[in-house]
């Protein structure tokens, strides 16, 4: 492995169809996930994605080679997911299925309530950076996870030739966690009630030796969800990763979904003119009013459910 340049990042993605396009108020399709990646697919650095299929794989070699990336692009296949911890996956399916669990969150029509799938795959993450640095697929000592769909096309970084460079800066030997706000200490089973969000999982960035440990350590917090009967999302346990192992994980202040990426090595690409980094003075004057509007109703939506509940 190359160490000789610190600043050097591996990117890992992975791609796998949860058939998305039939989920109400969050459907999108394969056509439109290439989009995204094919938004964000020149840039230069070294690139593993996991997927299920010769065909993904194919598409992927075809988009990177459009942008004379292709040799620097590992592609690896893994036919059944749910095989790589049938126990993790049948533990977050049953507590999917009690209807408690449901009744106990503030936005129950939301993926990370009903889907045992997607919250399966969204903790996968720490398995494919587990395995690309035990099976020696990375260059470089600095690996970043980068999601598949990374941006959303125009939503962030409208301007996709800008992402003609490589990616290079200098992060420490801890996983970093880019966050809306840092902990606070609230609960967990109080964040994942509301779902309110701290960290937000579509870059994370973080030492070799760190992400080889990472897949146990996600496992712990799945399970340690799972034994007070709830599931969530990746975002709900790297959160608790950074309590329970602040010696590996640490939260990092970012401005929005993606902008990690421009506030650390970045800064050319151009941010959406909606981008809240242009808003942020305006917003600050009203945050505390909004979260306390928001959580009222939250609160009462959620004393009805139980209400409803409990009488049967």
């Amino acid at each position: 492995m190359n160490r000789s340049n610190d600043n050097k990042i591996t990117l890992v993605s992975a791609f796998f169809n949860i058939n998305r396009e039939e989920w109400k108020k969050f459907s999108r399709n394969d056509e439109l996930y290439f989009s995204y990646f094919e938004h964000w697919a020149r840039i230069k650095n070294e690139l593993i994605v996991f997927v299920e299929s010769k065909e993904y794989k194919k598409r992927i070699f075809e988009i990177r080679d459009k942008f004379g990336n292709k040799e620097k692009t590992k592609v690896i296949i893994v036919e059944d997911i749910l095989n790589i911890d049938q126990e993790l996956y049948k533990t977050i399916e049953h507590v999917c299925s009690n209807r408690v669990h449901y009744d106990f969150r503030l936005q129950p029509n939301s993926p990370e309530v009903f889907n045992a799938k997607y919250n399966y795959i969204m903790a996968l993450k720490m398995w494919c950076l587990k395995t690309a640095v035990e099976n020696g697929l990375n260059s470089y000592s600095q690996l970043a996870w980068i999601d598949f769909g990374f941006g959303h096309g125009l939503e962030i970084y409208p301007k996709a030739e800008e992402f003609d460079f490589e990616w290079k800066y200098n992060f420490g030997d801890k996983i970093y966690l880019p966050a809306k706000m840092l902990d606070d200490g609230r609960p967990i089973f109080d964040i994942v009630r509301t779902m309110d969000v701290y960290v937000m999982g579509p870059l994370l960035v973080g030492n070799s030796e760190a992400w080889r440990k990472s897949w146990e350590m996600m496992k712990t917090a799945v399970y340690a969800l799972a034994n007070c009967g709830m599931t969530d999302d990746d975002q709900t346990e790297l959160l608790m990763l950074s309590r329970m192992y602040p010696e590996t994980f640490e939260l990092v202040t970012s401005v929005s979904w993606g902008t990690f990426l421009k506030e650390n090595g970045g800064g050319h690409l151009t941010l959406s003119q909606r981008n809240p980094l242009k808003e942020k003075i305006s917003k600050m004057k009203i945050v505390k009013i909004r979260l306390k509007i928001k959580k009222f109703s939250k609160v009462i939506r959620y004393l009805l459910k139980q209400y409803k509940y409990m009488m049967g």
